[in-house]
């Protein structure tokens, strides 16, 4: 799946509900015009966003993944992975459409800790991503 960024704004509604003590949140995009690979899909029910999906991006395909609201984007081409699977943890609401990797215990933490392996790991898995989008594209 690819999107592309519409330079949008997305404001949570009840921000003190989040932990938030503004009034108003808003989220802006960050890369207006530019296109992503998603790497995954969370929906959290009744998160601060409503029930808006999140898509996992990695704006610099540098290891830090970040979850933005998919209202700030257009997507560009609907085809899902091969390599996302589906799961639902009905204690804290999340239902995610990840890559089994996503998966390992605190993937995210670690990788943005630097752990070696597991950035190596994680450099392979977006490698056969993109691969897996351009193949099919041709």
């Amino acid at each position: 799946m690819k999107v592309i960024d519409t330079g949008q704004t997305v404001t949570i509604e009840h921000p003190e509900k989040w932990g938030f003590t503004s009034h108003e949140v808003s989220f802006n995009s960050r890369y207006p015009g530019e296109e992503h690979l998603v790497l995954g899909i969370t929906i959290q029910l009744n998160g601060p966003y409503g029930c808006v999906p999140l898509l996992e991006i990695d704006t610099v395909e540098s290891g830090t993944i970040i979850s933005f609201p998919i209202t700030l984007f257009r997507v560009t081409d609907e085809r899902t992975s091969r390599y996302w699977q589906a799961r639902f943890d009905s204690d804290s609401g999340l239902f995610t459409l990840w890559p089994e990797l996503f998966y390992t215990h605190a993937f995210h933490d670690r990788l943005s800790n630097g752990e070696e392996e597991l950035e190596k790991r994680y450099r392979e898995l977006w490698r056969l991503m993109e691969a897996e989008h351009r193949e099919e594209s041709d």
